[in-house]
């Protein structure tokens, strides 16, 4: 920060302090804050207003700001209605686990079906996914008679009698006692064109023969049942949907290029002494457990929303660091009740096999330290005061060691439970002016 020495009390002092100066500094203006609030809604409610705020009165972009948590969690639905209501754009940078989206999930019962000899459950978690297509025409009619036909996601007419249908299937089961065997659903419901269609592919997967092979059968698969059919729109889900399709195809392509065929293979796996597509079939729901993405957008113009994890080598003029409670930030760590930390330093004597409690310790509060760094101009800590079950919350040490710093203490803004409407400088939304 320009203009100003590094002993006064702006995030750069800040620094200076955290790596062990011991000299007591004062405060500067507001570059450092605290802010109080009654619960995580009013947490995020104060943090938007000052926001907005910032931009309005200092001319801040969005994307000067950012807004840091140990972890974004149990804050996401509150971050994006608090934040959608205020107007305010914000991009978090979330890494979501693909194998939890509802594509992937829909794309691993297929494997599931014929890894496992077609279980009810994975044939019916499978048809009964709002992303498979239907075949067409629908064996059932609707009441004008025309067949009923729809797309994955698309939820116009048609859609609530193709579900009837399958749900229809899935009871004919129930009461028949079909619990699995491919041969036995094909008898039983010589009709049901999904399952001819399953059986066809699985044909196709019991024959292939190379990495290529399977990465192609996929592709298919998926365009078949309507996988990669996506709306015209940019709303978060279909961005979402799309960005787990692209890392699905990239994952498919990531094995293509690492498989190799002289290498030994691998330990046999569920079903793999069957043959054919089974081997990579194993591999590949592996590497979509294990696969992490993100999605970000074209509008650059946006707040930045991090784990503090995420945020090394970033910088912002104004940061905000939220979520500093108790066993939060930073999250607790106890000691194992069976195996001491003195007991696991025997064993870590010749290279970790176990890991202590203090270096833990230590990479939370070097969290801390990365996470109060990343501000230029202005750093505002922010905890609530009672947490999401409505119980009184305790503080975060590490702010009573912000508040030890600075001579005079740090400047603290509370949130008044009885306050009806915010302040003028504070007002955020068209309803509240």
């Amino acid at each position: 920060m320009q203009g100003h020495p590094r002993e006064s009390g702006d995030p750069e002092s800040l620094d200076s302090r955290l790596r062990g100066n011991d000299r007591q500094i004062s405060p500067r203006n507001d570059a450092i804050q605290i802010f109080e609030a009654t619960g995580l809604l009013g947490e995020m409610e104060m943090i938007a207003r000052e926001i907005k705020r910032l931009v309005r009165a200092h001319r801040y972009h969005f994307s000067d700001i950012a807004i840091l948590f140990r972890t974004t969690d149990p804050y996401i639905q509150v971050i994006q209605s608090v934040f959608r209501k205020f107007e305010i754009p914000v991009e978090i940078h979330e890494r979501f686990r693909l194998r939890t989206r509802p594509i992937a999930r829909t794309l691993a019962s297929v494997f599931e079906i014929l890894l496992d000899d077609w279980t009810r459950r994975d044939l019916f978690n499978f048809l009964k996914s709002s992303y498979v297509r239907s075949p067409l025409p629908s064996p059932l009619p609707l009441s004008g008679g025309e067949p009923a036909c729809r797309t994955g996601r698309d939820k116009g007419e048609g859609a609530k009698s193709d579900y009837e249908l399958i749900c229809e299937l899935e009871l004919r089961a129930l009461q028949n006692g079909i619990f699995k065997d491919r041969a036995y659903w094909l008898e039983s419901f010589p009709e049901s064109e999904h399952f001819k269609k399953i059986a066809r592919f699985e044909d196709e997967f019991l024959k292939l023969e190379s990495v290529g092979d399977f990465a192609e059968w996929v592709t298919r698969v998926m365009r078949h049942f309507g996988l990669l059919d996506f709306p015209d729109s940019t709303d978060e889900k279909t961005r979402m949907d799309r960005e787990a399709a692209r890392r699905i195809l990239l994952l498919l392509e990531e094995m293509r290029r690492k498989r190799s065929p002289h290498l030994t293979p691998p330990p046999a796996g569920r079903g793999e002494e069957k043959g054919g597509g089974r081997v990579f079939a194993n591999e590949f729901l592996a590497l979509m457990e294990v696969d992490l993405f993100s999605v970000h957008g074209r509008d650059k113009n946006k707040v930045q929303i991090y784990n503090v994890s995420l945020a090394r080598q970033k910088e912002y003029r104004v940061v905000f660091l939220a979520g500093l409670l108790e066993k939060q930030f930073p999250i607790q760590i106890k000691e194992d009740p069976i195996l001491s930390d003195v007991e696991r330093r025997v064993l870590n004597e010749k290279g970790e096999v176990l890991k202590e409690r203090l270096p833990r310790q230590a990479f939370e509060r070097y969290l801390f330290y990365l996470a109060a760094t990343r501000a230029r101009e202005h750093l505002i800590l922010s905890y609530p005061r009672f947490n999401l079950e409505g119980k009184e919350a305790l503080p975060s040490f590490y702010v009573e060691e912000i508040h030890a710093v600075f001579e005079d203490g740090v400047p603290v803004k509370k949130q008044s439970v009885t306050e009806v409407l915010p302040l003028w400088d504070d007002v955020g939304t068209r309803e509240e002016a």
